[in-house]
């Protein structure tokens, strides 16, 4: 589904296309123009309250910026951060690692040598971990023993408990939630 929005403007071109066409044919009745303006005008108006809303919300909405600079402000010079990388970006004065580097080295899909989390963990080194909402919800899903990806979730507790790994700062934020 996230593809077909790439569909999205050839879809709206064929529908303008359409709705020119039956307006400039010169046997399409009247009720069809009438169809057509109303439609545009709904279009229009649905637009506008939109916009409107989205404008309210953005006005609601933490700046990215802010936000990267709280979580940075917790973290020691030079540290290799691991994170989701949604905040590389913001943390860019830090070494950065995603989070789907030692995923990818323990899953043999992609990457030949099979590694227990603990052993990927190992392999990147990271000096600060960083858990957002998304990491958090992640590690409670695969937390049950019966989970499938349960192994990765045994492998960062291993890693956390033989590094001696404490949680050292929480940043709450109404828009990105709790990093910890």
């Amino acid at each position: 589904p996230a593809y077909l929005i790439a569909l999205w403007p050839l879809g709206a071109l064929a529908l303008a296309w359409l709705a020119v066409w039956l307006w400039n044919d010169k046997n399409a009745a009247t009720t069809a123009r009438v169809g057509i303006a109303l439609l545009m005008a709904f279009i229009i108006a649905e637009g506008s309250v939109r916009i409107a809303r989205t404008w309210t919300l953005a006005k609601e909405t933490t700046p990215y910026e802010e936000f990267t600079r709280k979580v940075a402000a917790c973290i020691p010079a030079n540290s290799l951060v691991l994170g989701l990388q949604h905040y590389w970006l913001g943390l860019r004065q830090f070494p950065y690692r995603s989070w789907l580097v030692p995923i990818y080295y323990s899953h043999p899909v992609y990457y030949h040598e099979r590694m227990t989390m603990d052993e990927a963990l190992e392999r990147v080194q990271p000096d600060v971990i960083l858990i957002d909402r998304y990491m958090h919800d992640y590690f409670e899903s695969i937390s049950p023993a019966g989970h499938a990806d349960h192994r990765l979730y045994e492998g960062f507790q291993t890693f956390m408990a033989r590094h001696g790994a404490e949680l050292t700062c929480v940043v709450e934020d109404k828009t990105y939630g709790t990093m910890r």
